[in-house]
């Protein structure tokens, strides 16, 4: 006898939407893991870009600026009187805009005329306090290995040994000449010479001398 029962069709619907429903939810927590990372790495890489920001700035801005250079014809001894040749250079110096304190200590002077090369230190012994002797700076703590400052303007009274300070720190607003023995170069009429001013960190400073046709007087401006 043939079998006329009706067997119902199984309905999988519910387990396939169970199944939908475990891919989502797994989609989900795995997006929001990402989304985690990816803000975490985020603020680590915005907090790392401004502390390197914080850092290169002040190294681009921090570096001494040249107010002036004046070439002296004067010989040490002033029976000899005024020479053919620059004898010395005193150089106006104060900071750039924006730029750090610096000492004087730290900072490497060095100067050519294309023949000759001159790496210069500050001198030791240099006091440089405002009220200094300028001439006692530049005739006797000068020389092929050092330079010599004093202060025009100190405004914290940073530059030059104290009691509780032995550096030459140049502050903003203040104003420093330098004094240089260039006596070995050839800066004569019409002649030419690079100076380049290095701090121990900060940007350098590249200046080119220039020396006028003719000498008139004992001071010349380059």
């Amino acid at each position: 006898m043939k079998d006329t029962r009706i067997i119902p069709a199984r309905d999988d619907h519910a387990e396939v939407g169970i199944g939908t429903m475990q891919i989502f939810i797994a989609m989900v927590l795995v997006a929001a893991a990402s989304a985690g990372v990816v803000l975490e790495t985020s603020g680590d890489l915005s907090e790392q870009a401004e502390i390197t920001a914080g850092e290169a700035i002040p190294g681009v801005s921090t570096g001494f600026w040249i107010n002036g250079i004046m070439g002296d014809r004067r010989h040490h001894d002033p029976e000899m009187g005024d020479r053919p040749t620059i004898q010395y250079l005193e150089i106006t110096l104060k900071l750039r805009a924006g730029s750090q304190a610096m000492a004087l200590n730290d900072t490497l002077i060095e100067i050519t005329d294309g023949d000759t090369f001159l790496s210069l230190t500050l001198h030791p012994e240099c006091d440089g306090r405002v009220g200094s002797d300028p001439s006692e700076e530049k005739l006797l703590r000068t020389g092929p290995s050092h330079f010599s400052a004093i202060a025009l303007m100190d405004r914290d009274g940073s530059f030059g040994p104290s009691d509780t300070n032995t550096s030459h720190v140049v502050g903003y607003g203040d104003i420093i000449r330098v004094h240089v023995n260039c006596s070995v170069l050839s800066l004569c009429e019409n002649s030419q010479a690079r100076i380049w001013i290095i701090p121990r960190y900060g940007i350098p400073t590249v200046e080119l001398l220039v020396s006028p046709s003719t000498f008139l007087d004992r001071y010349i401006p380059l």
